[in-house]
Formats: structure tokens, sequence, C-alpha cells
């Protein structure tokens, strides 16, 4: 009488050479075209463009601006009380990488202090209006979208709005 084990197939035979070949290359498509669609699915999927930057009680109403490093960028966030203004942190001129300043003692038409920029000397209003500054006229501060969001201040960084052109030219 036979013995039987439940460990050992009925058929004892091992897969040949081609066969192996063919699992292992059915499998391999197999988890290839799963991460396709994955990958597919992941980029085709809706995202949002708007990233948190803070609480918007880290920005009180003030008269002076709060400047915010974020991993991609560098913002101004200016609360007035009556308007909240999100500007990029970045000279408006052509050729200047420089980062705008914020100068308290600076005199304007609409107040104490205003933004200054180290390249021509161009000077902007805390609502980033561009003032009268050396060198050609500067279009005012570019901004972004933004919103708020169970009091937390979002930011679309691919959502710029380019400053208004200069009133002179």
């Amino acid at each position: 009488m036979e013995s039987f084990n439940a460990l050992t197939p009925a058929n004892d035979r091992r897969p040949n050479r081609r066969e192996l070949a063919f699992a292992l290359l059915t499998s391999a498509v197999l988890v290839a075209a799963v991460a396709a669609l994955a990958a597919l699915i992941w980029s085709v999927a809706p995202r949002d463009p708007f990233q948190p930057v803070g609480q918007i009680d880290t920005f009180p109403t003030s008269s002076q601006p709060y400047f915010v490093n974020l991993d991609t960028a560098r913002l101004v966030i200016v609360n007035t009380g009556d308007e909240v203004f999100v500007f990029d942190a970045h000279s408006t001129r052509p050729g200047c990488f420089a980062l705008i300043s914020w100068n308290p003692d600076g005199i304007t038409n609409q107040g104490q202090g205003r933004f200054e920029e180290p390249c021509h000397g161009a000077k902007y209003a805390l609502a980033g209006d561009s003032l009268e500054g050396i060198g050609p006229p500067a279009r005012s501060l570019d901004g972004y979208e933004y919103e708020i969001r169970n009091g937390e201040l979002w930011v679309c960084l691919a959502c710029a709005i380019p400053g208004d052109p200069p009133l002179d030219g």
C-alpha cells in the first residue's frame, strides 16, 4: 500500500527552463503593468495646488510684513486688517534675482514703511504698489492666489499673479 504525503504533489515533475522563464517573464510583465497603471492613476488624479503656510493668527494685522520661507518659495505676507496680500519676495525687475527687503523707516504717500529692491532702488508700498524709484519704472510686486481654510492660510505657488505694469510705461 502506498503512503500518502500531503506535502508532495501527485505529479512530482519540476518545471523545465522554458516554463520557468515564461512564469518569471509573465510575473515581471504583470508587476510592471500594475506599476504603470498606478503611476497613470496618480498622474491624472486631481491634486490641490494650494499648500499650507500657517495659521492666519500667525500673521495678525500689522503695518509690517511677514517674510515666510517655504521649500520652493520665499513669500511676503501682509495683513492690513481689511485685506491679506501674498507676494513673491523676489524683485520684479528682469535680471535682478535679489530679495526685496522691508524698510520700516521709509516714508510713502500710503504711510510709513516700504519694500525696497536692491538692484535698481525700486520701492513698493505695503500693498505691493510700485513707488517712484531709481532706474526704469518697476511693476508692482508679483502675488499669489490664496485661500483661508479653517483658520489656516493656503497659497497656490502655481497661481502667480503678475504685478501691475508701471504707470508711466
